[in-house]
Formats: C-alpha cells, structure tokens, sequence
C-alpha cells in the first residue's frame, strides 16, 4: 500500500514538474512592416527603433550590413535597436523593413499587458554642397502594419512566375550580362540577358557608372540554382532611386516603369 502511495506520489510530482517545464506557447504571432513611412528626398534610413509592450520579440531578418540588439523586456516594454554598419547598407525606401520583425504575444492572465507598439527611424543625408545631415522620426502609427505570418511560396522559385524584390540595379561593362540586380540583404546577384524585356522606361534612366535601387518586378528564365547567377527579365521597377557608384543620391523616379504592352 506504502509502495503504491509512493508511486501516485512520484507520478503526480512528475506531471506537475513536466506542467511546469513545458514552455509556454504565444497565442498570436505577428510580424511587422513599416511602410509609407514619409521620407525627404535623398534621406537614407541609417538606423531603427521598435518598442512594444504587451508582446515579446520572436525574431529579426537583419538586413545585409546591419546590427541589432534586443533588450531584455523591463517593466514589461522590450526595445529593438539597430543600425547600418555602412553607408552601402542605409536603404532610402522602407522596402527592407517590410515583415521584418516577428512578435510573440502571450495571455499571462491578470498580468498581461495591453499591446503597444511604437517605432522610430534615424535618417541620414548627405549633399555635395550642405555636408552631411541626420533627423529622427517617429513612424506614424498607420505605416507601423502588423500582419499573420505568410506561408512559404512555393512557386517563387518557378520560371516564369514573377515575384518582387527589392534590389540595385546596374550595368557591368563587359559583364555576361551587362545587366544586374543585387538583391539588397542577399549574397545573390540576378543577372539580365541581353534579349531580355526591360522596360523601355528603365533603360533611359539608368546612366553608366550609376546605381538605381528599386522594387523590381522580375520574372525567372532560369531555375534558381546556389552559387548560379540566376537569369531574369525585368516587368517593372517602382520607388526608384539613382545614385553614383559612391552611393552619393543623385535623384529619384517618382513614377512607375513598365511597358503598357508587357503581359
């Protein structure tokens, strides 16, 4: 009787240890964008802050060239900094931040505190003439979006089936193709055939021995292979911005380019 008391015992113990040692699961998880985030011309985004309450940071796609630091949550508010390392990692569009950061929201009963989320963005400029310049700005509420994680798109990496990326588009003297696009955050480089369609807009404005960072729309030839410049066409470029090949701005395109007659 004694042995099988100690039994019930050590079998209770032993659910209400494993009751204990499971990890919580959030109840909801997020992720964030900042978009439409109002920007001067020629400003770059040179460091960002997110602060949120109510909700803990599960996880950070750190853009290429970046720092971050996440602080433990005190008082129950967790801050998110980081910051370009260089000048060649400062985006002048918000296309990096896009489902960017993860939150982890869970229900801790009568403790739990309400969801809050702010965000702020350091700017930097640089001119020819006026030197360098940096503002902070604190990210209207309606560009903070908070959205359910998106599924892996399993026909991305199909030909012929577009998809968007945000990237710097140049052109190689004597390159095989002379066309390219670096996917900003990426190791990968997209390579444009000589015969391929871009748009007729996006060849006027491009200059040799200059840079123009946009949100291209591209449509794969080949299949995407590791260590293999993938071929591409080019159907649109929107939020374009030229630089030199010191990355000094020079000017933005504020208008979208593609070919009407494009499928």
């Amino acid at each position: 009787m004694k042995t099988a008391l100690v039994l019930v015992c050590l079998f209770l113990g032993g659910a209400a240890m494993a009751a204990i040692d499971t990890p919580m699961k959030p109840i909801r998880v997020q992720e964030v964008s900042l978009r439409n985030v109002p920007l001067n011309e020629g400003e770059r985004i040179a460091a960002v802050e997110v602060e949120v309450s109510g909700a803990s940071f599960s996880a950070v796609r750190v853009p290429i060239d970046w720092g971050f630091d996440v602080g433990a949550p005190v008082s129950g508010i967790a801050v998110l900094k980081g910051e370009a390392a260089h000048g060649v990692g400062m985006p002048f569009t918000t296309m990096e931040f896009q489902r960017f950061l993860t939150l982890a929201l869970y229900d801790y009963g009568q403790f739990s505190a309400p969801f809050t989320i702010k965000a702020k963005l350091t700017l930097y400029r640089y001119d020819k003439k006026a030197g360098e310049s940096e503002r902070t700005i604190e990210v209207p509420t309606d560009s903070i979006v908070l959205e359910e994680p998106r599924p892996p798109n399993p026909t991305a990496a199909a030909i012929g089936v577009a998809f968007r990326v945000h990237g710097r588009l140049w052109i190689q003297p004597n390159g095989t193709p002379n066309w390219r696009i670096w996917v900003v955050g990426s190791k990968r480089i997209l390579g444009v055939p000589e015969n391929a369609h871009i748009p007729i807009g996006l060849r006027q404005s491009l200059p040799l021995d200059h840079f123009l960072f946009a949100d291209f729309v591209v449509k794969p030839l080949t299949i995407d292979e590791p260590g293999v410049m993938r071929m591409v066409e080019i159907e649109s470029a929107e939020n374009s911005v030229i630089t030199d090949m010191d990355l000094n701005y020079v000017g933005r395109i504020n208008q979208k380019l593609e070919d009407a007659s494009n499928p």
